[in-house]
């Protein structure tokens, strides 16, 4: 997933429908699905370091 960070643009896809587009900094809008699976990869990450 780190890699999406320097993505020109990126796609959030949800049952198999784009929900969301635009940059790493755009999508992690607060409340947006981006956001909040960047907030749950970030748990899990430190959960497991």
């Amino acid at each position: 997933m780190s890699s999406a960070r320097n993505a020109d643009g990126i796609a959030v896809p949800h049952a198999g429908i784009i929900v969301e587009v635009g940059s790493h900094d755009e999508l992690l809008a607060p409340g947006g699905r981006n956001e909040k699976m960047w907030s749950a990869f970030a748990l899990m990450k430190g959960k497991h370091s």
